[in-house]
């Protein structure tokens, strides 16, 4: 299971060090031969290969990096001072191709007059201290690794080719190679260190210290290469994409799904990207984690991360990021070429998306099944199976719009013509901008147009059938029930959005509020947190999303909220830019997918949200049960608070009870656990029989069927389940 620890980081490249134990790496004279004889042979096949050059004089960007790199390392070779720059080494820097030339005579052999160079004279120019006109070695990236001067994160090691025994250096040489190298590599000047090579360098390196010290060399040590930072992975995964470091505290600006997010803390709603690493911790149970896990899309949280001289060197650069389970979090460059074959193949497949629109008429959940979810969506048909299983206490009553009801407000007002022109026009996928105001034309005409009389009637005949005679005071929510979300292999969480309604608001005749649905009890309720957050915000004005929350505060005590507004802007939320980034993702038209509705009472002045992942990896007594939780309407998956750490603990099941539970992770917003023994104990029983009522009848094709069940706990002391789904991971055996 994925949970919060304390993990060693290193990000840094893969390949070992090039010729760590002396000189008889893939270039001396016992193993080259062969290798260098056929030049068409040498490297990878890759695009990248034959588009780069054979080599640069200067490495300006983390491309230009990326282009050479073969496993994260480049070849170098450059004259040393006693060279009389005799063509066809005359720049200082050679930074050879090493995808196409792995090795150092391969390349040179490209070189006029150089075309019959064999290996023995190879080393003896290279190698020999007593013959030597060139340096040779390798340069690598290590971004987590400790700069042995500044202290700060980022190193880029060089190996500096000697004889194995007698290396025979001297104090200036180092330096030349040093001053050298920065030179060649502005991108990363002041990451350059020497990594010494084998025994011998070694003993020579701690021998002259101080004077490679003072002559402004760094020195590194392969053990100083495995020192990393904490990090916490949330979701394991790889990803290719440009690497975009948001500047702290700001907000993320535009993105999209093949970029690479480096930002303080991970934002409530999301669009698709390929990889997010964060400063700050977040939530794994959040809607943003759960679409990232099940693509395998990589989300860690690295405190360190802007402190990171080689992440900030390979901002706006291509790059590969990797997030294991446990271990080391790469970043590294990379080219398109590696980026293209990585995205192709990993595009998904997906069963044909289905939707019946032949069912027109609005149904309470009592009538419902899952099989229903064809004409309501999964998210509805799953609440009429909760109504069907839980008792009152622990479940919300309701009905469901059907998917025909979105279609006829858009034929009907001409929209669906407006989607099918944005749909056939090419900018959607190459011009971002372009396709997001696009986009918001086609929310904005779905929210503008009016309802239907007919289909309001029988709206309000639901909803009085359904709430009796507090049908008009009783704030209903009108939540998101696509026919693209809550799938076996497609959860589709935060993509839309829900809205409150009150049927008051709308019969009341005019526009004027407060809402009709806002009871005493309520409006108190409602002034003591908007005391409570203005007290906050004013004992730290930094906290600038608290003015959202406080804006958010005087709409609900303020505000009208029409059961109309809140229809339209559910069927709206279709077109969210990060539903159609997803739908996209997955090769998913947007042609086949139609919005239901699930509408049931609102749940307000929350004790506590949580959500519960069910049957994870096993433990002692068998599968682990993950309950993520927070304190009031803060929030799980979305909290108010992007500064908010949940509650995290587990437990496993022995017949119908909780039992090893264990606190992982306290909520910073609520002094000790959040849950009683009893309540514990309550949520365990309901939850279990959810699960075993999904498996045996729902999802009897899924083993082993893990949940993502959501739950409220009011301040009446019920414990609601008020969503139930498949957990998608992207490695079953991996949750």
């Amino acid at each position: 299971m994925v949970r919060p620890s304390a993990l060693v980081l290193l990000l840094a490249l893969a390949l070992p060090l090039a010729g760590c134990e002396g000189y008889d790496d893939d270039d001396s004279a016992d193993d080259d031969d062969d290798s260098a004889d056929d030049d068409d042979d040498a490297g990878d096949d890759d695009d990248s290969v034959d588009e780069a050059p054979d080599h640069l004089n200067e490495l300006t960007t983390a491309d230009d990096f990326a282009a050479l790199a073969d496993s994260g390392a480049v070849k170098y070779i450059a004259p040393t001072d006693a060279w009389d720059r005799q063509p066809p080494i005359t720049e200082d820097c050679y930074l050879q191709n090493t995808r196409r030339f792995p090795f150092h005579v391969q390349f040179l052999r490209t070189l006029p007059g150089l075309e019959d160079l064999d290996p023995a004279t190879y080393e003896a120019w290279v190698v020999q201290p007593q013959s030597r006109i060139w340096w040779g070695g390798a340069v690598q990236l290590w971004p987590g690794a400790e700069h042995p001067v500044t202290g700060e994160p980022g190193v880029m090691s060089f190996v500096l080719y000697s004889h194995p025994f007698v290396p025979q250096l001297e104090v200036e040489q180092v330096v030349e190679v040093s001053d050298r190298l920065s030179g060649c590599m502005p991108f990363v000047d002041d990451l350059v260190a020497w990594l010494p090579d084998g025994e011998a360098q070694r003993a020579f390196a701690e021998d002259h210290a101080d004077a490679l010290a003072d002559a402004g060399v760094a020195v590194v040590f392969p053990e100083d290469l495995s020192a990393g930072v904490e990090s916490m992975t949330w979701s394991p995964g790889e990803g290719y994409g440009t690497l975009r470091v948001v500047p702290e505290g700001e907000d993320l600006g535009e993105y999209g799904p093949r970029d690479v997010l480096v930002a303080t803390q991970a934002p409530n709603e999301m669009s698709l990207v390929s990889g997010l690493v964060t400063s700050a911790i977040q939530n794994p149970a959040s809607h943003i984690n759960l679409r990232l896990r099940e693509k395998g899309i990589p989300s860690a949280t690295v405190p360190s991360v802007y402190d990171n001289a080689v992440i900030a060197a390979l901002d706006g650069s291509l790059v590969h990021v990797v997030a294991p389970q446990e271990g080391a979090v790469r970043i590294e460059p990379a080219t398109l070429a590696e980026a293209e074959a990585f995205w192709e193949a990993r595009y998904p497949e997906l069963p044909p998306i289905d939707a019946d629109l032949t069912v027109v008429e609005l149904a309470p959940f009592v009538d419902l099944r899952h099989d229903d979810a064809i004409a309501y969506g999964a998210k509805a048909a799953s609440l009429a199976e909760l109504r069907g299983v839980l008792p009152a206490e622990h479940r919300r009553d309701g009905f469901a719009i059907p998917f025909a009801a979105y279609l006829e407000h858009i034929e009907a007002h001409g929209i669906d013509e407006e989607i099918e022109d944005m749909l056939e026009d090419p900018r959607l996928v190459t011009d971002r901008a372009w396709a997001e105001d696009r986009l918001d034309d086609v929310r904005d005409a779905i929210r503008d147009a009016p309802l239907d009389p007919a289909f309001f009637a029988e709206l309000e005949a639901s909803i009085r059938h359904s709430r009796r005679r507090t049908a008009e005071t009783t704030r209903l929510r009108f939540r998101s029930s696509t026919n693209v979300e809550d799938l076996d292999e497609l959860t589709g969480a935060g993509l839309y959005d829900s809205r409150s309604g009150c049927l008051g608001d709308d019969l009341d005749g005019d526009e004027v509020g407060p809402s009709k649905c806002l009871s005493d009890a309520e409006r108190a309720w409602i002034e003591g947190e908007i005391e409570r957050w203005q007290g906050e915000l004013a004992a730290d004005p930094s906290q600038t999303w608290i003015q959202e929350v406080l804006d958010d505060l005087h709409g609900d005590l303020t505000e009208e909220k029409t059961v109309a507004d809140a229809v339209r802007k559910v069927w709206r939320s279709l077109w969210n830019v990060r539903a159609v980034d997803e739908r996209a993702w997955y090769g998913i038209d947007h042609r086949d997918a139609y919005m239901g509705i699930a509408v049931h009472p609102s749940f307000v002045a929350e004790e506590a949200e949580a959500v519960l992942v069910t049957n994870l990896s096993d433990g002692e007594q068998g599968p682990v049960w993950r309950l993520v939780s927070q304190s009031g309407e803060l929030g799980v998956v979305r909290p108010v608070d992007p500064t908010a750490v949940a509650e995290i603990l587990t437990f496993e099941r022995a017949g119908d009870e909780a039992v090893g539970v264990d606190l992982l992770v306290e909520s910073n917003h609520h002094p000790g656990p959040l849950w009683t023994d009893d309540q514990l104990a309550a949520l365990a029983a309901a939850a279990f029989e959810v699960q075993d009522h999904f498996e045996g009848h729902v999802y009897p094709h899924l083993d082993p069927l893990r949940l993502d069940m959501e739950i409220e706990r009011l301040p009446d002391g019920d414990i609601v389940i008020k969503q139930a789904r498949p957990y998608v991971s992207f490695d079953p055996g991996a949750p």
